[in-house]
């Protein structure tokens, strides 16, 4: 063999070698990007989650103050109810 052939089995040699890391880089960057994708798909739910969770407690907070700007009208309300219970049940015949 002469240095020719050794020239073209090396070029070879490196052709194949370069090529396949090549398709190597590009199956590692195929990768990378779909677990790019599925990370921003998660984080888009957890943002519509953070959203609707937001949402609520807003509308959790609204009745927390209804209800409390209507408990001492219902307080007074129920005192009132146990006061005419004890009325009735003071002035009732019971028949022997």
């Amino acid at each position: 063999m002469n240095a020719t052939n050794y020239a073209l089995i090396c070029a070879v040699l490196l052709t194949v070698i370069f090529c396949s890391a090549g398709i190597y880089l590009l199956v590692l960057l195929r990768s990378a990007r779909r677990t790019m994708q599925v990370m921003d798909s998660a984080l888009n739910t957890v943002r519509d989650i953070a959203a609707k969770a937001e949402e609520f407690i807003g509308e959790a907070q609204e009745t927390l103050n209804v209800i409390n700007a209507k408990l001492p009208e219902m307080v007074e309300n129920l005192a009132a109810s146990a006061a005419n219970i004890k009325s009735v049940s003071e002035t009732a015949r019971v028949p022997c």
